[in-house]
């Protein structure tokens, strides 16, 4: 109706899952990355998690449309399904003939489809949307599919797309073998303004247009309303276009964007956005003057009880650096573990003096690996352990793996290399497979920490150059590993 009016050539802002349009934002891009690398990788389990309307379905039509690679792709739109029901779907999907009446009768013939995909160098790739909606029942029996396969590579990729609910479900200790499985996944974020801008711009620019329509005050109105969510974004700007169109204006300022938001009923933060902005500017004037200097001097009185504790521990380290010399940097930073690893503990920062080179300390920071400067770390190492047959991470490791992505992001040109081992016990193959996972784990953490999948190359060891030996409880639990070294370009 008024793509005329605009001098457009398509809908700019339709809320259909067009990957024409996709704006591939950082987010996206490295969405894309991630999801890329591990189809290409065979990893098996993906998963893909955002808010409604973060542009998941989009993303994934796009990943589709640049694979690259010969694929076989199933996908299942809704899996509130029983599970014969589920299984005559993704056998129609792949293009099975039958109707199948038992599992055993499907998984003969999915087998077989299996291994003439792998023999004709085929990708087989099974998308399951609003995964949030799958049950344990189902989602064991979609677990229980990736057991098809070689010794050396998995036959199928699953694909699991859904909302933030997801990653709780998966969280359960009834999904745990679900959970361990999972080697690449990645959650979409809400847009920031300037990306606001950018995917308004975009899509402008996609649909032909000669100008620019929505003034800068618009943009930032959209960003406020939406707070960044695709989905809404294209919902208001339609509107603001239809509304602009049935005033006869050429571009659409804010006072159209707050008219249409009102139209749409849409709240922020549980708030309907009649109320309007300068209400929450002048809430603080508003506020009881007894309230509001009661809260200061309690900031005051938390303020000066820090500076009080920071001057002790600073005096502190200044006497027994005087009294020990630099043998606390050697003691207490650069070795926190007797040569022989008698007290290490898992997740435990596992850096030697041999790593570094002039080393200063940095009164200013709790820990000074993670705000050495570049110049000054050569090759550190970090080691991630794992308990006996599981890829969780427990809670030190996850700390440990938030200080390392701050220190990458903080230098761009680092490189990352992560090796996973494991004890001698068991099976060669298994044990190879094993370490490859948990290497494939640690990895997919510091990618959904901004850290680029391009910057990393996981790899698994399987029993070789064990720490320890393997004879005892305590010296296979050493060998069960990660071990992360940065090194710089």
């Amino acid at each position: 109706m008024y793509l005329s009016h605009y001098h457009l050539s398509k809908i700019p802002f339709s809320i259909s899952p067009d990957s024409n349009f996709l704006w591939l934002g950082e987010k996206h891009s490295e969405a894309l990355a991630t999801l890329k690398y591990g189809i290409f990788e065979d990893k098996g389990f993906l998963v893909l998690t955002g808010n409604i309307g973060t542009g998941k379905t989009a993303l994934i039509n796009r990943l589709i449309r640049e694979i690259g690679v010969p694929v076989l792709i199933a996908n299942i739109p809704d899996p509130g399904l029983n599970i014969t029901d589920f299984f005559n779907f993704l056998a129609n999907e792949l293009g099975l003939n039958g109707r199948f009446n038992t599992k055993g009768d499907f998984l003969i013939l999915f087998k077989n489809f299996l291994l003439q995909a792998y023999s004709s160098d085929k990708k087989v790739l099974l998308i399951i949307d609003e995964a949030q909606r799958l049950n344990h029942d189902l989602l064991e029996q979609i677990r229980l599919l990736s057991n098809i396969e070689l010794e050396s590579r998995k036959l199928i990729n699953i694909f699991y797309v859904g909302q933030s609910e997801f990653n709780k479900i998966l969280m359960m200790d009834l999904n745990k073998a679900t959970r361990q499985r999972i080697a690449v996944r990645y959650h979409l974020k809400p847009l920031t303004e300037k990306e606001t801008a950018k995917y308004i711009q975009y899509r402008l620019k996609i649909a032909n247009a000669t100008r620019e329509i929505f003034q800068p005050k618009a943009i930032r109105e959209v960003f406020y309303l939406s707070r960044g969510n695709p989905r809404l974004i294209n919902i208001l700007c339609d509107r603001c276009l239809l509304t602009g169109y049935s005033k006869g204006l050429q571009s659409i300022n804010d006072s159209i964007v707050k008219e249409c938001g009102q139209e749409l009923q849409i709240t922020v933060n549980g708030k309907n956005h009649r109320i309007d902005k300068q209400v929450f500017s002048q809430k603080k004037e508003n506020q009881d003057p007894r309230k509001t200097f009661k809260y200061r001097f309690r900031k005051i009185k938390a303020a000066s009880i820090a500076l009080i504790i920071l001057a002790w521990c600073i005096a502190g380290f200044s006497y027994y650096k005087s009294k020990n010399g630099n043998s606390i940097l050697s003691e207490h930073i650069f070795n926190p573990v007797e040569q022989n690893g008698s007290n290490l503990k898992e997740g435990e920062e596992f850096f030697t003096r041999s790593n570094f080179a002039n080393e200063t300390a940095n009164t200013d920071q709790n820990n000074y690996v993670w705000t050495a400067k570049k110049e000054q770390v050569e090759h550190p190492k970090e080691l991630i352990y794992f308990n006996h047959n599981s890829n969780e991470l427990n809670s030190r490791s996850l700390r440990v793996l938030d200080k390392l992505s701050k220190f990458i992001r903080q230098h761009p040109d680092s490189r990352v290399i992560i090796e996973g081992y494991t004890d001698s016990k068991g099976n060669y193959w298994y044990n190879k497979r094993l370490s490859e996972t948990r290497a494939d784990i640690v990895k997919g953490y510091l990618v959904e920490r901004g850290i680029s999948p391009r910057k990393i190359k996981a790899v698994g060891m399987g029993s070789e150059n064990p720490i320890a030996s393997n004879e005892t409880f305590v010296d296979r639990k050493k060998n069960r590993r990660v071990e992360i070294k940065i090194s710089f370009n």
